[in-house]
């Protein structure tokens, strides 16, 4: 799903291609919310031409972000990269390296993290959105607590 949505916390980052500055839009997006089966980050607002299917990834942590390095180019916005920078959110320390997913939709990609990753980023969700973590009853809807 694109855009913004219930369990769709939008979080401040842009992406490094290269030295350029790309502006994008981003969500952490929670499993159980719009149709997500498992939390990940979308990236979105950009053109990626890649076909159809994703691609594996490694994910090396930097200063205020993290590098991701594709195992074959893909194309955000017309140029062809095989590593850019996800800069604003700190999922990673410096040097820690993981794999993951990188996918495809229309608009932009989804990143599926390990879950050690996916833990770091629920956190991050929880403090910025806490009333999407109260506690849930059945069919996912909020119970009201005494």
């Amino acid at each position: 799903m694109t855009g913004p949505a219930v369990g769709k916390i939008p979080v401040r980052v842009h992406l490094d291609l290269n030295g350029e500055k790309l502006s994008v839009e981003a969500y952490i997006h929670l499993k159980g919310f719009a149709r997500a089966l498992v939390t990940h980050l979308d990236i979105e607002g950009i053109n990626v031409g890649n076909g159809k299917d994703g691609v594996y990834i490694l994910l090396v942590g930097i200063e205020n972000g993290f590098l991701i390095i594709c195992r074959r180019p893909i194309r955000i916005n017309n140029r062809r990269v095989k590593k850019f920078g996800v800069i604003g959110i700190n999922l990673l320390k410096k040097g820690e390296r993981s794999s993951g997913w990188l996918g495809f939709k229309e608009g932009g990609f989804y990143i599926g993290f390990k879950r050690e990753i996916i833990n770091r980023l629920e956190e991050i969700a929880q403090y910025l959105a806490p009333d999407l973590f109260r506690k849930r009853g059945l069919m996912g809807f909020v119970m009201k607590e005494d």
